[in-house]
């Protein structure tokens, strides 16, 4: 049974982490609209420490915990090295620490002292209101289009909240709903060879993989270092690159996307950035009713555009304001943006971001000064792109329920009838 002992722990730890219920407890990301916690340990199961990493996203409505499942014969340790937790038991040792790149994620860092015996690790995992999609090779036709997906991103797993995420004015802030990313491990002996693990995940029965090539344990040097490598970004980008412009063509590429509630448009916004050098890109974003009858006719219901600047590989977030358009509760809409070819004397290509998730993307080359309205195009793709709209919510649908009762089943508030109440906590 192992317990944290906090007088051996450094100075470093203990000024990043609480500790909580016999687990170091963080709040990575602080902002209100869009809060990141993380768990070392398991603060429900106090009474033994475990090796395990937890991440929650805006005030734990979504979160994803994975846990080392050992049968490792010894005696357990926590201790700390620098800045990083640590776990040892038996041949194996698991570091936990905190990644500063971007927005931000997490290491769970598994060190082999020795051969195992098996060249499977095995986690398991417990979510809440997340999904995970898995990012294939790219076949021949998406390079061709001009898609990239980084080596890290070929087998790994883009996470998003199950449930749809709407970003209304002043709440908080989903952007496209990723609550993460589970990149493909990269493990290394100690002379420095490395190799591709391959990861897998199996939602049913709550388990995830990691596995080691068998022919790189027989010949490895040990220690092995990132022997799971399970990095855990917290980045709301999505990992895959699709193009709006190129040196050839202005290519407009759109994601689908219905919003939970009615309401008036605010603004548009996605993340990309350019490939290849820097500069000012005239860009245009519109949203299109997704045409519902076969027609692939889909009507234009908003556009925006702005010359913005991209700088080369540096990612941003470019917002457009909207005209208070109205939109509607349940019906789908694609969200697209194009960049202007005539600019690229700047650069390769400007990209924004997306992952493979079994959803609707649409792409198309058009050109920049009269592109389609309406938009009429059939082929998709399975993407989902880093873009959203950010929208003021009708009043009708500004509150769904009170004190976790549905609205319409509520008669009263605080001794008035319903009919009578304006507001609650400022909402229609």
């Amino acid at each position: 049974m192992a317990i944290i002992n906090q007088n051996i722990l450094d100075a470093q730890v203990l000024q990043k982490y609480s500790l909580v219920n016999n687990a170091f407890v963080k709040v990575a990301k602080d902002n209100p609209k869009d809060k990141v916690e993380v768990e070392i340990g398991d603060t429900k199961q106090p009474d033994i420490f475990f090796p395990q990493v937890k991440i929650q996203r805006w005030d734990n409505e979504s979160n994803v915990s994975i846990r080392l499942l050992d049968n490792q014969i010894g005696q357990e340790n926590i201790k700390s090295e620098n800045d990083q937790i640590v776990w040892e038991k038996g041949n194996i040792k698991a570091n936990f620490y905190e990644l500063i790149e971007g927005e931000g994620g997490y290491e769970f860092n598994i060190t082999l002292k020795e051969k195992p015996l098996s060249n499977v690790l095995q986690f398991s995992l417990q979510i809440k209101d997340a999904i995970f999609y898995y990012q294939k090779p790219l076949t021949n036709e998406e390079i061709d289009q001009g898609v990239s997906r980084p080596q890290n991103v070929i087998g790994s797993y883009a996470v998003y909240a199950k449930t749809s995420k709407d970003n209304i004015v002043g709440g908080k802030e989903y952007k496209c709903g990723k609550i993460g990313h589970i990149y493909r491990p990269r493990i290394e002996d100690a002379t420095g060879d490395w190799v591709w693990g391959e990861l897998h995940i199996d939602e049913q029965t709550g388990i995830l993989t990691v596995t080691i090539p068998q022919n790189f344990l027989d010949n490895a040097t040990y220690p092995i270092k990132h022997a799971a490598g399970l990095t855990f970004g917290y980045s709301t980008d999505g990992a895959n690159s699709l193009v709006i412009s190129d040196t050839t063509a202005s290519k407009r590429t759109g994601s689908v996307y219905s919003p939970a509630s009615s309401g008036t448009c605010d603004s548009l916004s996605f993340r990309g950035n350019m490939n290849g050098g820097t500069g000012t890109v005239s860009t245009k974003v519109f949203i299109n009713t997704k045409d519902s009858g076969g027609s692939g006719t889909h009507a234009q219901v908003a556009t925006a555009s702005g010359d913005k600047e991209y700088t080369f590989l540096e990612n941003r977030t470019y917002t457009f304001t909207l005209g208070s358009e109205s939109i509607v509760a349940s019906t789908d809409y694609i969200l697209s943006a194009i960049g202007d070819t005539a600019d690229m004397g700047k650069g390769t290509q400007v990209l924004i971001f997306a992952d493979t998730t079994g959803g609707t993307t649409y792409q198309e080359s058009q050109t920049y000064s009269s592109p389609e309205s309406p938009w009429v195009y059939n082929t998709t793709s399975t993407y989902k792109m880093t873009i959203y709209v950010t929208y003021t919510a009708s009043a009708s649908s500004a509150i769904k329920s009170i004190n976790g009762l549905a609205k319409a089943s509520v008669k009263s508030v605080n001794g008035l009838a319903i009919a009578s109440v304006k507001s609650i906590n400022g909402l229609a």
